[in-house]
């Protein structure tokens, strides 16, 4: 062995072994880039004109690499520098057709090629000593190089796109089961949202079957899905595998909430969007949302679990992607009921914006239980705090309510009805009080105080309660006053007393000792009064002309003139207080039987004194009969 290492090193010592070897090496590369697919994209098909000038040109270099020896002869300077030029010339031309080619992808030929050149540099390097012959030397292997590296990259390239083709092609898959699972899903949903309008939006926490959409889907596309997805993250495409499976599932939620003709309101400000439409567009959010957070997100995120199964914070992301739309969406409506706006829209709208604050109270269980992990707590948050600003703006509305009521000029369409003020602001309060039973909006009035109303009471809450119920009765007084007709005037102080005083008495019955009982015996004491002065002011006059007294003296000439009065008083009552109107049935009920217990007892009196006095001569002068009196309190207050 160690002998023809010997016979080896001893002929690579001798200049004719290194010019045989730099011709057989130039011959090789010539011909090998001559059949390369290098040559054909560069200067196309062969034709007698190309053949003819590359075999003039191959003889020329090869006749070069002969006679390489005798130029080492040549000691003028001006040789050496005309053919390190040529030499120059020659790879920058090669250099220029190489990058011209650095997308094709190189195949034998083209690696051989450029491996001979590079032996041929190495034998001309042996044979002369003017230095470009080593440059030569390193941009051939550098070529060469570069042509294992393309060969290396195309295999990777190539690799990277199957594992791409074979992923979209299972997510396909998976998107084409979408409708078939929607029509599968969809009667479980439909009674789900009944259900949930029946019991008024509080339906109670039903447990849901997150493996349904597993169950439904065939094995075979979830298998495959996963391999898939395992086999995308091995190289290297996180992004592209999160990206393409969260929009496709994404898509897949729009399509089955839309499916089941509902979507997400796309509301930017509530108070120009009419109450009726407004109210439609909350039971829609609430529906909807219910049917996300409780339904679909929990499916979609045990999906997530099994499709990334042992990649469980890339699962988290792509479950916050997929439903990150969706609750955008959904919380940009609730924080459209955060404004702060004094004015007659911002009640009409209040109430909905109680139910849902209610709605999303009860849904951020679902928030903190589908988004716990560290990855998902941007959408968990932000659902929190949406909740609480809805929270501080329902503690804010008895600062809106105070306002309100001191600046209110309004007045009722209907005589005797009930002031807008009354009946907006006993709304309001009692929306309020609907969320504080069911929730913990106590927690807000401790953290936010106002003001402090009493020593000692037990709620934050019901101190504001009390304290803009009493501005509102306050308000009232100075709004009777300004009524000129004195019955109407205490008509409409009964009618809005005993609306403040109904749902002040419902307050305190449900949440006794809490609520300031000795604010309802005081409402009911003025009602009390307003009733006495009524039927001293509308009706006074009126029994007083069926006064007798004890006087037997009392002529009959007086009776009939009396009693003519009488009729003319009672057809006038009667045709004005008729356009006026009482809200409470039962409020109507007790004035009237107010007015029959003071006027029909004393018109009996009167007429049968007259029938002594006149006989049957009296009908002649009875317009009324008792009847028709009943019959005309009857119409009273129906305006």
């Amino acid at each position: 062995m160690a002998s023809l290492l010997n016979e080896i090193q001893r002929c690579m010592r001798q200049a004719h072994v290194w010019k045989l070897v730099g011709l057989a090496s130039t011959t090789v590369g010539l011909s090998c880039y001559a059949l390369s697919s290098s040559f054909n994209r560069l200067f196309g098909s062969w034709n007698f004109l190309k053949i003819f000038i590359y075999i003039l040109s191959s003889v020329i270099i090869c006749f070069l690499i002969l006679s390489a020896k005798r130029w080492q002869c040549s000691t003028t300077l001006r040789f050496k520098a005309h053919l390190s030029f040529l030499a120059l010339t020659i790879t920058a031309i090669y250099s220029f057709f190489l990058d011209k080619d650095v997308n094709g992808k190189p195949d034998v030929c083209s690696l051989i090629s450029c491996a001979s050149f590079a032996v041929m540099s190495l034998c001309l390097s042996k044979q002369i000593h003017f230095g470009f012959e080593v440059d030569l030397l390193y941009f051939f292997l550098g070529a060469l190089i570069v042509q294992l590296m393309k060969i290396h990259l195309f295999l990777v390239v190539q690799v990277d796109s199957d594992s791409q083709q074979q992923f979209i092609a299972c997510m396909e898959a998976l998107k084409s089961c979408d409708w078939e699972l929607m029509n599968m899903l969809s009667n479980y949903a439909k009674d789900y949202i009944k259900n949930l309008l029946e019991s008024n939006y509080h339906q109670d926490h039903v447990l849901v079957d997150a493996n349904q959409v597993i169950d439904a889907l065939p094995l075979n596309i979830i298998n495959d899905l996963q391999e898939a997805v395992k086999f995308m993250l091995a190289n290297g495409f996180e992004k592209e595998c999160c990206d393409l499976y969260s929009s496709s599932r994404s898509e897949y939620i729009e399509n089955f909430v839309s499916n089941l003709v509902f979507k997400l309101p796309d509301i930017v400000n509530v108070a120009e969007v009419e109450s009726i439409a407004l109210e439609f567009e909350v039971r829609n959010w609430i529906s909807t949302s219910n049917l996300a957070l409780r339904f679909l997100f929990p499916n979609e995120r045990r999906l997530c679990q099994r499709i990334f199964l042992g990649f469980t914070s890339v699962a988290d992301t792509v479950f916050t992607e997929i439903c990150r739309e969706f609750t955008i969406r959904q919380l940009n409506f609730a924080d459209c009921f955060t404004f702060e706006s004094s004015n007659f829209k911002t009640f009409e709208v209040f109430p909905m914006s109680v139910k849902v604050f209610m709605a999303l109270h009860d849904l951020i269980p679902e928030y903190e239980s589908l988004f716990s992990e560290q990855l998902c707590d941007s959408i968990r948050n932000e659902a929190i705090n949406t909740w609480k600003r809805l929270g501080k703006a329902t503690k804010g509305i008895f600062m809106e309510l105070e306002d309100w009521i001191c600046n209110d000029k309004t007045i009722s369409d209907v005589p005797g009805s009930l002031y807008p003020i009354c009946s907006k602001v006993i709304e309001c309060l009692n929306a309020v009080y609907k969320a504080w039973v069911i929730l913990p909006l106590e927690n807000f009035f401790e953290e936010h105080p106002m003001v402090v109303y009493r020593k000692g009471s037990p709620s934050s809450f019901f101190i504001q309660l009390i304290r803009i119920t009493e501005l509102l009765e306050t308000h009232l007084e100075v709004k009777f006053k300004s009524c000129p007709d004195r019955a109407l005037r205490y008509i409409i102080a009964m009618n809005n007393i005993r609306h403040v005083e109904q749902n002040a008495r419902k307050w305190n019955s449900e949440t006794r000792p809490m609520y300031n009982s000795g604010m309802i015996r005081k409402l009911n004491a003025k009602f009390r009064q307003n009733l006495e002065d009524y039927l001293k002011v509308s009706w006074d006059e009126v029994i007083g002309l069926l006064k007798l007294g004890n006087n037997e003296s009392y002529s009959v000439e007086c009776m009939k003139e009396n009693l003519k009065l009488f009729n003319l008083h009672l057809k006038e009552i009667c045709r004005v207080q008729s356009t006026w109107f009482v809200l409470d049935k039962r409020l109507r009920k007790e004035i009237r039987e107010s007015i029959n217990n003071v006027l029909l007892p004393i018109y009996g009196v009167f007429i049968g004194k007259l029938y002594n006095v006149l006989g049957s001569h009296a009908n002649e002068y009875i317009e009324y009969s008792m009847l028709d009196i009943d019959a005309l309190l009857n119409d009273l207050f129906r305006a």
